[in-house]
């Protein structure tokens, strides 16, 4: 049982550490992203353009810098360990889309050009927040799984040699017997070889009723027992105890996919090569057909950065 309890509490130490990474990524995320916005209204606004000798081309690159390659540095890692394997997902679409967009509002800067700094970094913030709210998801479940671990009891009395000794429920091994009075939890799951009581079972079936339990019953770990002196032979331990099982399928479920997001990781192995492959078509298309390279390399990379939204 303590095996299975560590490993919940690993499990929702990392969930938490996780809410705080990504909600603090995004907030700084935002904090820089926000100005490159603001400014991109403002000069459309005033159909103003900045060139390369302006001072504030040079601050929306550092502004852009920290966000695609800081902040963003999570999708270009995942992108270059599915690149890695000859696959492609989500996070490569956002990290060959933001830093397409990058790179080439770099080469605008300089060749006179409107960039698309301010997308690439409002394309990483918002899809920070959709990991954000994720993870708040995930963690929420954790909360659940904290609940049913709270559930457990630490210590047991155990009759040995006509007295009781109280000791860890770690060291309790089955055919111990563990003796049980009034408002107690059991400790263990095991079988009435003594007494009689009702027993509160509603965190194993829901049902508020308590149950009356007689010598040979079978009675569960984290039930409570809530009028009589109990005597009873231990059958299941550690990860064989019915909480625990029901903390270990809680936890399964957490970490298992949902049928919609196996559906969409094999769409997303379509999808996002199909979407390469059209930006690599639509480059070679108006190179060839339309002789401008620098057009070529717009198209492809509006392509890129209209595709990349699809992963929030």
């Amino acid at each position: 049982m303590e095996e299975t309890m560590n490993i919940g509490h690993s499990h929702m130490a990392n969930g938490n550490s996780e809410i705080n990474k990504t909600r603090n990524a995004f907030i700084f995320s935002a904090i820089f992203a926000l100005p490159l916005l603001l400014q991109m209204f403002v000069m459309l606004s005033l159909g103003i353009q900045f060139f390369a000798k302006d001072l504030i081309v040079w601050i929306n690159l550092i502004l852009a810098t920290i966000v695609v390659l800081i902040f963003g540095w999570r999708f270009h890692r995942m992108a270059v360990l599915q690149a890695a394997k000859f696959q492609a997902n989500m996070d490569t679409l956002i990290s060959v889309g933001t830093l397409a967009a990058y790179i080439y509002s770099v080469w605008a800067m300089f060749a006179g050009r409107a960039g698309y700094f301010e997308s690439a970094a409002i394309i990483i913030t918002l899809i920070l927040l959709g990991k954000y709210f994720e993870a708040l998801s995930t963690g929420q479940a954790g909360e659940a799984m904290r609940a049913l671990m709270e559930l457990g009891v630490k210590n047991a009395r155990v009759l040995k040699n006509g007295k009781e000794i109280e000791v860890s429920v770690d060291g309790v091994k089955v055919g111990d017997i563990i003796i049980v009075r009034p408002s107690e939890k059991i400790p263990l799951d095991g079988k009435i070889i003594d007494g009689s009581s009702s027993i509160d079972e509603s965190m194993l079936t829901g049902e508020s009723l308590p149950v009356e339990k007689n010598k040979g019953a079978k009675v569960f770990g984290a039930t409570i027992n809530l009028d009589g002196v109990l005597k009873i032979k231990v059958t299941q331990v550690g990860e064989g105890t019915v909480l625990a099982q029901i903390i270990k399928t809680v936890e399964e479920a957490q970490n298992s996919k949902a049928p919609i997001q196996k559906s969409a990781d094999r769409v997303s192995g379509i999808f996002v090569p199909a979407v390469l492959l059209i930006a690599a078509l639509t480059f070679l298309g108006w190179y060839f057909f339309g002789g401008n390279i620098s057009i070529a390399i717009i198209n492809a990379v509006a392509v890129l950065v209209i595709a990349c939204p699809c992963a929030l």
